[in-house]
């Protein structure tokens, strides 16, 4: 695709302005959903970003992402007033409106990645159903409906950034399955973790030294991110289960916490590289 093709930002364009929306409830879920199509079969990923507003007054964001034969999958309490920004941004700019525009997306050949915003309103307030939904279809991400993108991302990661974790999981994909142009998706079937903000699995304590050489506590190494043995590496090389050596008789490497971090999404403690061992998340 040339540099050089532009599109109109919608939300600045008189027409949008022209058109009123339908009328609407309460917003109660806003998700932004990405999904990268690779030219190789089996190399597409997607991630959805979604906040939802749950009838017991609780005010959820999640994040999911699947790739490489990985997914992760976070959940957070978020904070009312930031909660609320989204659903003011909705009705400040007509987002609602915007599916009966009739816009046309540019074509986009090979390798891109294409994004949708999908809501979800109770109309029962004002006469109507309990759930009805409008989908802005963005075609490909970051053209067409880039300033709307870049606006409601920047306020569902603030979300994240103020929210409190309260589930964060990580799952291994076993021989994902393959599709024409990559886009097959990938069935979660082989969980590898699953913590709870503020406390550190049993699976991931204790020290592991990695083939690579990277010293770890997680179930991943966090230089290389080949999975943790079942037992534990000796420096000869040998894999054992006990307290000492099976091959050379030393004994099991007691964990070392000069030089280490601490995930703050998951407090997996004795981190030595730039990745989180318990979660993958970024140093």
């Amino acid at each position: 695709m040339p540099d050089d093709i532009t599109n109109p930002e919608i939300p600045e364009t008189p027409k949008l302005q022209e058109i009123e929306p339908d009328p609407h409830g309460p917003l109660t879920s806003l998700s932004y959903n990405l999904c990268s199509h690779g030219m190789m079969a089996g190399s597409g990923s997607s991630a959805n970003r979604k906040i939802e507003w749950k009838r017991n007054g609780d005010i959820e964001y999640s994040y999911y992402s699947s790739g490489s034969g990985k997914s992760f999958n976070r959940v957070y309490k978020a904070k009312p007033e930031t909660a609320q920004k989204i659903r003011d941004y909705v009705e400040e700019h007509k987002l609602a409106a915007i599916p009966k525009m009739n816009i046309e997306t540019p074509a986009v050949f090979d390798c891109f990645t294409s994004a949708t915003i999908a809501m979800s309103f109770d109309d029962s307030s004002i006469g109507g159903e309990s759930y009805s939904s409008c989908t802005i279809y963005c075609g490909a991400s970051g053209m067409t409906f880039k300033t709307i993108e870049d606006e409601i991302y920047k306020l569902l990661e603030e979300c994240e950034q103020t929210g409190e974790c309260i589930r964060n999981e990580m799952y291994e994909t076993a021989n994902p399955p393959v599709g024409m142009m990559g886009l097959g998706l990938y069935s979660v079937d082989n969980p590898v973790q699953e913590s709870t903000a503020g406390e550190t699995p049993a699976a991931t304590s204790g020290e592991w030294k990695c083939k690579c050489g990277a010293v770890n506590t997680g179930k991943f190494c966090a230089e290389c991110g080949s999975p943790r043995p079942a037992g534990w590496i000796c420096s000869c090389g040998h894999e054992n289960k006990g307290k000492f050596c099976e091959n050379c008789g030393n004994p099991k490497a007691v964990s070392e916490e000069d030089g280490t971090w601490v995930c703050p999404a998951c407090s997996t403690a004795g981190n030595r590289g730039n990745f989180c061992a318990g979660c993958g998340k970024a140093k």
